[in-house]
């Protein structure tokens, strides 16, 4: 639903990140660190592997590879993400697989403690069944947001990169 006065856009086909406050509020980042924590938190929040490369991170933020390396080093360095065993595809084409780390997002009060997703972490990474660990709380939601008319996000489509091997447009 459109607002009077507003203009319609056609996202369509587009990709965005969701950067929950609880990244730089609670967890304290900010730039490049907090868009790559925000990216590998949206894809583990839709139950998916996070793998892409670090090339193709820094083409979706506009920022070097460079800059995407050193935030996921930090990330890893803060005890923020955990490197997961890779799934088919990312060994496919050589890549790492992340997932955000239960730990801080307990203190957050993002994953509640003594939930499922904090017994399970050691054994399983993506063994979390109950989902409602995910995202922000009914309570920390704007209001506004929780009575829109606004269709739900779409689902996530599948955006993972081909290797460069079997990419015949690379140089």
């Amino acid at each position: 639903m459109v607002r009077p006065g507003r203009p319609a856009f056609d996202l369509s086909g587009r990709s965005f990140v969701t950067v929950w406050d609880f990244m730089g509020q609670e967890l304290g980042l900010k730039g490049v660190d907090l868009v790559v924590y925000a990216r590998i938190f949206g894809f583990h929040q839709a139950d998916r592997d996070y793998y892409e490369s670090k090339h193709s991170a820094a083409a979706f933020f506009g920022v070097s590879d460079r800059a995407v390396f050193d935030a996921v080093a930090r990330l890893k360095a803060k005890g923020l993400i955990e490197e997961t065993d890779p799934c088919a595809e990312a060994v496919r084409i050589g890549s790492k697989c992340y997932r955000p780390a239960y730990g801080p997002l307990a203190e957050a009060r993002v994953l509640p403690t003594g939930s499922e997703g904090t017994a399970d972490a050691a054994s399983s990474p993506h063994g979390e069944s109950s989902g409602a660990w995910r995202g922000a709380s009914e309570e920390a939601a704007d209001p506004e947001a929780a009575c829109s008319e606004e269709p739900a996000e779409p689902p996530l489509r599948d955006v993972h990169p081909i290797s460069k091997t079997d990419n015949r447009f690379f140089g």
